[in-house]
């Protein structure tokens, strides 16, 4: 949640690593401020690395935060740091970086490789500012505004920004900014809990891509973290990944598949989540954009005909009325989920008892939950 920007949010391993030689910046200044890129070649590493918050933030930090960082900044902003003497990767999630995270090197590979990656997500952003029809400086500190003040979420709407506010370019640029960091490192650390529980100890499906989809992922950053973290487990080596994003903002398809994911229009309301996937993997995101809201009331949302294991025909004999159940196989669902990824703030949307909305998506969670044809 924003206003919890303390919280350590996983496990740290707890060890200064050395910097190994090929990722090296050469020579360091100890206490100096150099500013380096993360460059290229930043491995996707291995390992425990999820962050862990350290001091109080103090009272300054580029930009009205905490005291600045040791070693040398490795993004244009000031959010990601890097002491090669310590080998302490330092970054900050909240606007004024008053409240530092740190992690090792390997940590920093990660971090560069969101650095990066970001990168395209924020030239997609510069395009649609330019096409706003106003001066995008303009544009921007109206998105600055909207994210720090957050005025639907002063009002009755209980969400933090509104559908409108989420599609404001200039909303997205403060998104982009600051919600890259949450949302990849927490991922990143909640998927290494899942881990050490065994959760990607399943083999890989035989026939079809290992498949994992992000519902209410905007612009992708789970996904991204879901990729790099199959990477440092060797999974992404067993079969081929593919990796599809939903929101109901339709305006982030085009930062998604920036990155790479699929993209498909989704609002966790609507229910059909698996029929929707279906639809975006079998026709395109495209067609399955514009056959949005048919055929997604009242189906098995588990994995439709091919998943349950039994399927009930009508006999042609034996009688007026007669059925014979076909107890065979039923044929693997070439397009089912493996993993989900549920990025929904859930006191928005499965809280109320008695709320129609709330109670059609915490059934939709409980089917997504079965043993029997759900997703893990």
């Amino acid at each position: 949640r924003d206003k919890k920007r303390g919280r350590d949010a996983g496990g740290h391993s707890g060890s200064k690593r050395r910097q190994d030689a090929g990722g090296g910046h050469g020579g360091h200044e100890h206490r100096g401020h150099k500013e380096r890129s993360c460059g290229r070649g930043s491995g996707s590493g291995g390992g425990s690395w999820a962050p862990k918050r350290h001091g109080d933030g103090g009272g300054g930090g580029g930009g009205g935060g905490g005291p600045t960082p040791a070693g040398a900044k490795l993004d244009e902003e000031g959010y990601l740091w890097w002491d090669e003497a310590t080998g302490v990767c330092t970054y900050f999630q909240d606007r004024r970086r008053k409240w530092p995270f740190t992690a090792g090197v390997t940590g920093k590979a990660q971090l560069c490789a969101l650095v990066s990656a970001n990168a395209a997500l924020r030239a997609r952003n510069l395009q649609l500012l330019s096409a706003a029809g106003a001066e995008p400086d303009r544009v921007a500190q109206e998105g600055e505004r909207l994210y720090v003040e957050k005025p639907t979420l002063r009002g009755d709407a209980n969400v933090t920004w509104s559908y409108d506010e989420y599609g404001h370019p200039g909303l997205q640029l403060y998104y982009l900014k600051l919600k890259a960091w949450q949302r990849f490192t927490e991922t990143y650390a909640l998927l290494e809990r899942a881990g050490r529980r065994g959760l990607f100890n399943a083999p890989p499906p035989t026939g079809r891509p290992l498949r994992i989809a992000a519902l209410g992922g905007g612009p992708g950053y789970e996904l991204l973290a879901a990729r790099r973290y199959l990477a440092s487990r060797g999974l992404e080596g067993r079969g081929t990944v593919e990796l599809i994003n939903s929101d109901a903002q339709p305006t982030w398809k085009g930062y998604s598949e920036a990155l790479g994911f699929r993209f498909f229009t989704f609002d966790i309301f609507d229910g059909g989540l698996v029929e929707r996937c279906r639809d975006a993997c079998a026709r395109g995101a495209d067609d399955a954009d514009a056959g949005q809201g048919s055929g997604q009331a009242g189906g098995d949302i588990t994995g439709g005909s091919g998943s349950s294991g039994q399927a009930a025909s009508e006999g042609t004999g034996g009688g007026a009325g007669a059925r014979e159940v076909d107890l065979s196989p039923s044929p693997p669902d070439p397009y089912a989920i493996d993993y989900l990824i549920l990025s929904y703030v859930c006191i928005y949307v499965a809280k109320t008892p008695g709320d129609p909305r709330h109670e059609s998506v915490c059934d939709e969670l409980a089917r997504l939950l079965q043993p029997a044809g759900g997703v893990r």
